[in-house]
């Protein structure tokens, strides 16, 4: 029986085929969709059993606040992440489609330069103000405020390599989710006819 070669990908010095990366990835962001899961639930048993608390025992937790907020900004950049590998973030296909593709190609590549640009902010940012904050013990539950500042760091690696991802599928010519979302609308006149 003959198999037909796939592509291999490199990590960390191994070929692995492509199928088992895709896999890989999958599973990753799987991962990430599920402690999205676990923050949101964690946030909403946190804030419930609080109000509940306040009102008939007349007292509260106050480490439920700080916890549902460091749930809050770790479920954000997660479902920013996941959004950005799922291209569920904003994009102008307005504009887009109205482009020839070499055109429309090379928007998307500036575009991703610049996305990546900002990655890079992000993460320079995020990692001095980790490196700043993580001695700093919050009041409440003791927790390093350096966490809030790791979920920006946490974002800016895993959408700087989502992006540069992208942008290689684009260098490639490769079909990608934009431009296969941006086709030339068919004028209106056309369709009718």
């Amino acid at each position: 029986m003959l198999r037909t070669p796939c592509a291999s990908v490199f990590v960390f010095g191994v070929a692995a085929p492509a199928t088992t990366m895709k896999k890989l990835i999958a599973g990753l962001f799987g991962l990430f969709k599920f402690l999205m899961f676990l923050c949101m639930t964690g946030m909403v048993v946190l804030v419930f059993s609080n109000v509940v608390m306040r009102y008939v025992w007349h007292s509260g937790v106050p480490e439920s606040e700080e916890l549902a907020r460091v749930l809050f900004v770790w479920m954000t950049f997660l479902g920013a992440t996941v959004a950005l590998r799922e291209h569920g973030h904003l994009s102008v296909h307005a504009v887009l489609a109205r482009l020839s593709p070499h055109v429309r190609r090379g928007a998307l590549v500036c575009g991703h330069l610049l996305m990546l640009w900002v990655c890079w902010l992000i993460i320079s940012g995020a990692w001095q103000q980790t490196r700043i904050n993580w001695p700093v013990a919050s009041s409440a539950t003791g927790l390093p405020l350096g966490l809030f500042d790791a979920a920006g760091l946490f974002f800016g690696l895993s959408a700087g390599a989502v992006l540069l991802v992208q942008l290689i599928d684009l260098l490639r010519g490769k079909d990608h989710h934009a431009l296969a979302d941006t086709a030339r609308p068919t004028p209106p006149s056309a369709a009718s006819s």
